[in-house]
């Protein structure tokens, strides 16, 4: 999610920088297999901690998606 929004912030100092170690993070984790696994990101109902597996494939996808449709 973080990539992600740094893909869509106005170019300002240090956007680039982060955006570059986000992305290199992104593509080794994908290398390594580490992106499958999921942990919780929030609250969900009745103060839940909510866990979907499919998450952090649905986030991969859409961050290296736009990151190769901006070059």
């Amino acid at each position: 999610l973080a990539v992600e929004a740094l893909l869509a912030a106005p170019t300002q100092p240090g956007v680039e920088a982060a955006l570059g170690r986000g992305l290199a993070w992104l593509v080794q984790a994908v290398e390594t297999g580490g992106y499958r696994r999921s942990s919780p990101i929030g609250l969900y109902f009745a103060r839940l901690w909510y866990d979907e597996k499919l998450y952090p494939r649905i986030f991969v996808v859409s961050a290296l998606g736009r990151a190769l449709a901006g070059q």
